[in-house]
């Protein structure tokens, strides 16, 4: 059962050998769809374009100033 940033386990010992595999890769949390966060992305793209906007704007003032 997930909740939210957590999973709980739950197992039922039977006295007998069992073999339990927890699969904790990227795709089994995302469920294997990158496009599914689109929003997250999204923010993370636009963040680096406003950084680099930014610099840009900076720099240009700089060489503008020294002229």
């Amino acid at each position: 059962m997930s909740t939210g940033g957590s999973w709980l386990l739950h197992f039922t010992y039977s006295h007998s050998s069992h073999m339990v595999t927890v699969d904790l890769r990227p795709s089994a949390f995302f469920g294997g769809d990158l496009l599914g966060n689109w929003m997250l992305y999204t923010a993370i793209i636009a963040a680096i374009v406003a950084i680099i906007v930014v610099a840009a704007v900076l720099v240009y003032r700089r060489k503008k100033t020294r002229t």
